[in-house]
Order: C-alpha cells, then structure tokens, then sequence
C-alpha cells in the first residue's frame, strides 16, 4: 500500500512579532506539533529570524513566566546569518559540511523547523544577501535535516514551494497550505520523516 500524506490549510492570523517575513500568528505551535515536538525536546530552527520573540499561549508550559516562548523550547537552538538577533548558530546553511558540524555538536536534536528567504526578492530584505552567502534552497535544507535526525525524526519547512526530499531516508508526512487572509500570498508547510 502506498503511503499518502495529509493535506489541510490553515488560515491564520497576521504576524504578532515586528519582522519581514514574521511567521503568522499561531503558526509554531501548530508547527511544533506537527513534527512531534514538545516543549522539551530539542529543534533546530534553520533561518531563525526572531523566533524566540513569538510569546508562549495558555497552556504551554511555563506560560506564567516572562521568558518562554512556544516557538522556543527549552532545548531548541537557532541557525540565523544575523548577528543582531543573536542565533546560537551562525553559518552558512547552504554549507552541507555546517550541518555535520551542528549535529556533532548537538546530536540531541530531534526535529528540524525552516523558514528560508522564500525567492532572491525575498533575500534582499536579510543578511543572506549582504553576507556573501548563498540563498538556501528548500529542497538543500530538507536533505541536509533529513541527515543529521534520528530516524523517526522530522523536518518541516515553510516555503513557496513544495519541496523534494531523499526518498529512499524519509517519507511526506503532511502538505499544509498556510494563509494570512485574501491578498496575500500562500505558502506551503511540508513535514519529511526520516525513515533510514
């Protein structure tokens, strides 16, 4: 039997957190849970921007206190470019060699959460396009988190477009069209599982 991922369409609210390319209101929670990630587990968020700053919903742990956020977990870590938002990782995430390096030296990340500049457009408003450094293609990214998870690990990543993955070491789990409400553009939320 063939295997047939999930397909659904959220329709959520606009960005809370002051940044280009903010992720939508709701957005990581929903994220979170789809790659089967809690709070303590430990995700690796690739093209960070400012995800520490999404403030934490009723009824996520440590909600009371003035520090946790439901985009960050208490073991998760950040890849960004950009000094300014103070990443725990910074590198060039088009580089396969910094993959194996990160997962050398965090090999307790279980999932993996992408936000790439989403067209060369897009770029011009980080520092992917003043640094010198390649824009990262999703298709890159879903293989290279693809290799440094554990099987049964999982990567999901906002695009506009909906990426290829190493079929032989992982699987589609689910294809989610995100919007923001009418006039603005629609992107698409893929979850890969690693199988192998």
């Amino acid at each position: 039997m063939s295997f047939r991922p999930f397909t659904d369409t959220w329709i959520l609210a606009r960005p809370k957190v002051r940044y280009f390319g903010a992720y939508p209101a709701g957005f990581l929670l929903k994220a979170r849970d789809l790659i089967g990630c809690g709070y303590g587990d430990s995700v690796l968020h690739v093209c960070a921007g400012r995800v520490r700053d999404y403030k934490c919903g009723p009824g996520c742990p440590g909600s009371n206190s003035v520090t946790h956020f439901h985009g960050q977990g208490e073991y998760d870590l950040t890849w960004d470019l950009d000094r300014s938002l103070k990443p725990d990782l910074i590198a060039d995430d088009c580089e396969s060699s910094a993959w194996g390096s990160i997962i050398t030296a965090h090999p307790q990340i279980q999932g993996v959460l992408a936000d790439p500049p989403y067209t060369d457009w897009y770029a011009q408003h980080y520092l992917v396009n003043t640094s010198g450094a390649q824009r990262p293609t999703p298709n890159s990214i879903v293989t290279n988190a693809i290799n440094i998870l554990p099987v049964g690990g999982r990567v999901g990543i906002l695009s506009m477009e909906w990426p290829r993955y190493p079929k032989t070491r992982a699987r589609q789990i689910a294809v989610v069209h995100v919007l923001v409400g009418n006039g603005n553009i629609g992107r698409t939320f893929a979850v890969y599982e690693r199988t192998g």
